[in-house]
């Protein structure tokens, strides 16, 4: 851990004074009237109870200017965000992975630290060079051999290549996922937090689902490549017919395809008209499947009701698409549907549609 520490310069009103700084992000450590009186006190005690508590639990706590010669330590002492220790460099069973800080005041860190791990007989493993940025927080192991590294903020997909293949290349790992993260999370770790060997909490607005492709479905996608052109020649002559067939029943309508448009069909959505049908779209999805034709809700909230756009961006309503968003539901398409398979599926649409038509 790194100590807290007043700045060791002589104007006790700001920091960092020999940073010559382009832009205000620069500047790592704010002035002191920002904080209030007594702030820096406080993150001390903060800082020693931490400390103490680790302690109590048998694990051994080093403070870094104790590892440093006194130049050295006089360098630390100038750079307060060394109090973040995990940013600068990480550890795996390989040795010490020297990381490579966003912005410049800090790229001086990474340099001390190493000369701290030699102090403590860790060997450097790896060093992160330009252009690859790479900040601790946006690593967390989920398990021994589980990595997870975040990237956009502060570390970059350079950056992710770079610790993947040492990793993996050295059997530090078995597995290593990376996640993109929103504009807003500074870090992986204010994301993820793992609880316990099987638990980890996560903020679901920063992480979102998991759509990665596994190395068997890549293996059967490849494989279906070739026979896309054939899929997709089946998916737009069964869209066809199910356009032609629905658009000539009062209080249902097929999307619109425009002209030039040449469509895949990966659904196929119709929405429900209100004024003509007095059912929910909820309602009609029940009775089509009361038929037997399986149909889902693939839409049922636009991106002005995710919740990860609303924490994130507070949207404007959208009136438009949150009213179709209400009324939309997808018929089975695929490209193995018979034609008497899509006959039935337009017949009890019509039946549905008749029953509940105001």
């Amino acid at each position: 851990m790194a100590p807290v520490h007043e700045p060791a310069n002589s104007r006790k009103d700001e920091a960092l004074p020999a940073v010559e700084a382009e832009e205000l992000d620069d500047v790592v450590y704010p002035p002191h009237e920002l904080w209030g009186e007594g702030y820096l006190q406080e993150f001390q005690r903060e800082h020693d109870v931490f400390s103490d508590l680790l302690r109590d639990e048998g694990i051994d706590v080093v403070m870094l200017t104790d590892l440093l010669d006194e130049d050295q330590a006089g360098i630390a002492e100038t750079l307060p965000s060394m109090v973040y220790a995990r940013d600068v460099c990480m550890v795996s069973k390989l040795g010490a992975h020297s990381l490579r800080m966003t912005y410049a005041a800090g790229q001086v860190e990474p340099f001390l630290v190493e000369k701290a791990m030699e102090k403590l007989s860790v060997p450097v493993a790896q060093r992160i060079t330009p252009p690859a940025l790479v900040e601790g927080g946006d690593f967390v192991w989920l398990n021994e051999e589980t990595a997870m590294m975040g990237f956009i903020t502060r570390s970059n997909e350079a950056g992710v290549n770079m610790v993947r293949e040492k990793l993996m290349g050295g059997g530090a790992v078995k597995e290593f996922v990376a996640v993109p993260l929103p504009s807003f999370r500074v870090h992986l770790d204010g994301a993820v937090m793992v609880m316990s060997p099987d638990i980890a909490l996560f903020h679901e607005a920063s992480l979102g689902l998991n759509y990665r492709i596994t190395d068997i479905m890549s293996a059967i996608g490849l494989k279906q490549l070739a026979e896309l052109d054939d899929y997709l020649a089946k998916r737009r002559k069964i869209g066809k017919t199910l356009r032609e067939a629905l658009a000539k029943i009062e209080g249902v309508k097929p999307q619109k395809v425009t002209p030039g448009a040449n469509p895949s069909y990966s659904y196929f959505s119709v929405a429900i008209n209100p004024e003509s049908i007095k059912c929910s779209r909820d309602d009609f999805v029940k009775a089509l499947q009361a038929e037997n034709i399986e149909c889902g809700i693939h839409y049922p909230a636009p991106l002005t009701k995710q919740p990860a756009i609303i924490d994130t961006m507070k949207p404007e309503p959208c009136p438009v698409s949150e009213e179709v968003s209400r009324n939309i539901l997808s018929l089975p398409m695929h490209p193995y549907l018979t034609d008497e398979e899509v006959n039935w599926i337009i017949e009890a649409v019509e039946k549905v549609t008749s029953h509940y038509h105001k």
